[in-house]
Formats: structure tokens, sequence, C-alpha cells
């Protein structure tokens, strides 16, 4: 389904992106 890849691959985005905030502090 389209929509349920779009949120896996939101969620894993906004993952990776808290990963690079809690390492650059």
């Amino acid at each position: 389904m389209v929509v349920f890849k779009a949120c896996l691959l939101f969620s894993v985005l906004l993952w990776l992106l808290a990963l690079n905030v809690r390492h650059s502090y």
C-alpha cells in the first residue's frame, strides 16, 4: 500500500533526524 510505505519512510526520516540532533548536542 502506498500510504503505508509513505508513513514508514516518513517515520524513518524522523528517526534519522532525531539521531542527528542527538549527536550534534
